[in-house]
């Protein structure tokens, strides 16, 4: 950039200034913090939640109920598993012999046994 250039720049720079020299400044309304004031303290208040089925308590029953529901059947499939494991274990002993599934071993002796 050339000096003159510089010059020109700083010049619009100075008048542009200088006009918000020339600007009065304006005096707001006085009334508007009361009126924005007496509008939000006319307006009712809004509720947090608002229940839409329900009342609240009858929500908080409805969650206890489905929450001992819950424990319930966590304790009927493990008192299931517990006793249902011998069962599970003949199954499957039962199963592994009629497919010859126990082992390499087996199904080989048992192949040359039909042989």
């Amino acid at each position: 950039m050339a000096i003159d250039d510089k010059t020109k720049i700083k010049d619009k720079v100075d008048k542009a200034m200088r006009l918000f020299d020339d600007v009065e400044s304006i005096e707001g309304n006085p009334f508007l913090f009361t009126r924005v004031k007496t509008a939000l303290e006319t307006q009712p208040e809004k509720t947090r939640f608002r229940s839409l089925f329900a009342p609240v308590p009858i929500q908080f029953a409805f969650v206890i109920v489905l929450l001992i529901l819950n424990l319930f059947s966590v304790g009927f499939f493990i008192s299931r598993d517990n006793t249902s494991g011998s069962k599970e274990n003949s199954f499957m002993v039962t199963l592994t012999s009629d497919y010859y599934l126990n082992s390499e071993d087996d199904i080989l002796n048992n192949l040359q046994e039909r042989e």
